[in-house]
């Protein structure tokens, strides 16, 4: 049996409440690119919005990032499809 690490999600879910904050690895996982490249980029993420760790504890809400990714790649909650980006023309 694997032991539980807390961490969210795959082999090693945590079986209690559920956590949701990630570590760093684990975000970076999430967007799909090394540490050294999420250190590298973090403060272009964070100009276009992206969440930041929290300050005492470090890690960064799992639901947050999920959200971000749904409106930085246009998914529509409705439909759960893709939507028209609005370019302010009418």
């Amino acid at each position: 049996m694997t032991k539980p690490t807390g961490q969210g999600g795959g082999k090693d879910a945590h079986y209690g409440p559920t956590i949701r904050g990630l570590r760093a690895k684990a975000v970076a996982d999430k967007l799909g690119v090394g540490i050294k490249k999420l250190r590298e980029i973090r403060p272009k993420l964070k100009n276009r919005g992206f969440p930041q760790p929290d300050p005492d504890i470090g890690t960064t809400d799992e639901p947050a990032i999920d959200e971000w990714l749904d409106r930085e790649n246009h998914v529509s909650e409705e439909g759960g499809g893709w939507k028209e980006a609005s370019n302010g023309q009418g």
